[in-house]
């Protein structure tokens, strides 16, 4: 399944990975932080860190131990074998109203743009 991921995260947040995931940052930044053991997630000490822009491509394993935290700006294109997304959170419909018409501006934008990025 493919995801359009619209989020503004501004503290690191853990991601259960259920499954094989790929996320290609298509605006904005991600910062990802991997984890060896549990511990290490609650203690905020990673292993690996780093920070992903525009037409950068991330890719993880089912779990692995790691956070996320997404720029205000930012918008991904999520690809994993799941067939529903894995969260409890539903936009309202203004909300995704509103999502949509910035994914969609984003999308074109891309479109336009010459090559190498925006």
């Amino acid at each position: 399944m493919v995801y359009l991921r619209i989020a503004a995260q501004p503290t690191m947040t853990p991601w259960p990975v259920n499954t094989p995931s790929v996320v290609l940052t298509a605006a904005g930044t991600v910062a990802l932080e991997m984890y060896q053991e549990p511990s290490d997630l609650q203690a905020h000490r990673p292993q690996y860190a780093r920070s992903f822009g525009p037409e950068q491509v991330l890719a993880v394993h089912p779990g692995t131990l790691c956070a996320m935290q997404s720029s205000d700006d930012g918008l991904q294109v999520l690809a994993t074998a799941r067939t529903t997304p894995d969260t409890d959170e539903r936009l309202s419909g203004d909300e995704y109203a509103a999502a949509a018409r910035r994914a969609r501006w984003t999308l074109e934008s891309l479109t336009s743009a010459p090559a190498g990025g925006l």
